[in-house]
């Protein structure tokens, strides 16, 4: 069943399938349980697949899925054929083509991704408390939500500038995590971004950023500097909640200093 460019649910029994050219998405348990699916097509232009598109899916073991920027949800292949095939696992990270999906549990130490990868998964990484520090190659442009969320004893994570896009939460749990170089090329801190990361210091805001999602750094509780361009035109509500050493810098006029105002929050000019 398709919706104008969605493809919305399958209840196929063919075990090949070929997504419509032209489907834009794929919505979440689209797929769920069809077990006799050995092999699905999808094509050039699909954007976004759901949350456990294909959970359940336990024959499948072929997935043509392009290049281009998709936003992969959480357990979207889980529990299918694929995580059997060994060439799809690289130092214990699961690959579908250039798209990072999930990482095992017992993966611990520095982690590299593998060059090439234009995506991380949504909730790749969430929950790998062993894990203390991801170097992600340039080329990855697209991190998806709650992608390291609760990775509790990670220090460190370098984002290369051509990510343009981090989904919601991305960080969400990341005690550890200390400082972090957001990716020139951001131009929204999505919501929740750094929720309870409490050992982060300071924070530079890019330019070009427009936009501070709610609760973007919500019980942050040990940031004491945040510096927010004139590009940014927009603080949501929330922001910076449970951030009692913060201080804004920012220019006189600015958004970020009406912010500060609004918000009781210690304001220097820059």
């Amino acid at each position: 069943m398709y919706i104008g460019q969605h493809l919305i649910k399958y209840i196929g029994t063919s075990p090949e399938y070929f997504v419509k050219p032209g489907t834009m998405s794929i919505s979440g348990n689209a797929f769920r349980n069809c077990i006799g699916l050995v092999s699905v097509t999808i094509p050039y232009g699909v954007k976004d697949i759901g949350e456990f598109a294909f959970v359940g899916c336990t024959a499948l073991n072929s997935v043509s899925i392009p290049n281009n920027e998709i936003c992969i949800g959480e357990d979207a292949f889980d529990n299918t054929a694929l995580f059997e095939i060994e060439e799809n696992w690289e130092n214990g990270v699961f690959y579908l083509g250039r798209h990072l999906i999930k990482t095992n549990y017992d993966t611990c130490g520095e982690l590299f991704v593998k060059s090439g990868t234009i995506t991380v998964g949504s909730a790749a990484f969430k929950g790998c408390k062993k894990i203390s520090s991801v170097i992600i190659p340039d080329g990855v442009i697209q991190i998806g939500y709650e992608a390291f969320g609760e990775c509790s004893n990670m220090t460190s994570v370098l984002l290369p500038n051509s990510v343009t896009k981090i989904g919601a939460a991305a960080f969400y749990g990341c005690e550890q995590l200390t400082s972090v170089d957001i990716p020139a090329n951001l131009t929204e801190i999505s919501d929740n971004l750094f929720d309870n990361c409490v050992s982060l210091i300071s924070v530079v805001i890019p330019k070009g950023v427009v936009k501070i999602g709610k609760g973007a750094f919500i019980g942050c509780s040990n940031l004491k500097s945040v510096a927010i361009p004139d590009s940014v035109n927009d603080i949501a509500v929330g922001a910076f909640n449970e951030c009692p050493s913060l201080v804004i810098y920012g220019s006189k006029g600015s958004v970020a200093e009406r912010y500060a105002i609004e918000c009781h929050i210690k304001f220097e000019e820059i």
